[in-house]
């Protein structure tokens, strides 16, 4: 690795030096996304929040659906008991 002095240096005496160095360093960034991809392309540790996410997503869509069902019945049977506790006559009362 260069210092800064040697680089001001290279750079004052040799224009071709700075135009190699900004390649070079193009393409150490490439390789460095690269590698970066290929690992992240082979890592297994998302996979599991993956599925976590799948799963709980599952589940809240099967108790959507559980209370879409079951809905149109309790709001008869409420019906049916608010009418039925209507009608109970308690007498009068002294």
């Amino acid at each position: 690795m260069h210092s800064d002095w040697a680089l001001q240096v290279a750079h004052s005496e040799c224009p071709e030096f700075a135009a190699f160095e900004a390649f070079a360093c193009e393409e150490e960034s490439e390789r460095y996304l690269m590698d970066f991809l290929n690992t992240f392309a082979h890592e297994e540790d998302g996979a599991i929040t993956v599925d976590w996410v799948v799963l709980s997503a599952s589940m809240v869509a099967l108790a959507l659906a559980s209370v879409a069902s079951v809905r149109t019945g309790i709001f008869g049977a409420a019906t049916n008991m608010a009418t039925s506790m209507a009608n109970i006559n308690l007498g009068s009362t002294p």
